[in-house]
């Protein structure tokens, strides 16, 4: 085990390139730096990883169940029906043919799109 041990200058080079790298997530690292030193900047930071990583924990949490809701939606949109998505997808076909307007031929999914939740 004598090779994980580390001098003290090697600390402080080693929690300075922590904080440096943190930095830009929490700035007010570098007035502990500055004020208190190394030592005290990494000791408030190892204090501040627990708030942040319930914060990071609660935004995972809210961001898997914003997911299920999107996808049990695009589930039940009339869209995901293979005849209304067929039928759209060959007036779209046929229109952008006609006129060659993307424009024009993308207007026939509008209302399938907005008033989707209506239709059904």
């Amino acid at each position: 085990m004598e090779g994980f041990k580390f001098s003290p200058k090697s600390k402080k080079i080693l929690m300075l390139l922590v904080i440096l790298a943190l930095t830009p997530f929490a700035p007010e690292l570098l007035l502990f730096m500055d004020v208190a030193g190394v030592e005290v900047a990494f000791t408030c930071l190892l204090i501040m990883i627990k708030p942040m990583n319930l914060w990071v924990e609660c935004q995972i949490v809210k961001i898997k169940e914003f997911s299920r809701v999107m996808i049990l939606a695009v589930k039940q949109h009339p869209v995901s029906d293979a005849r209304v998505f067929a039928g759209h997808y060959f007036a779209f076909s046929l229109t952008l043919l006609l006129t060659s307007s993307l424009f024009v031929s993308s207007s026939i999914w509008l209302p399938i799109l907005v008033m989707g939740r209506y239709i059904a």
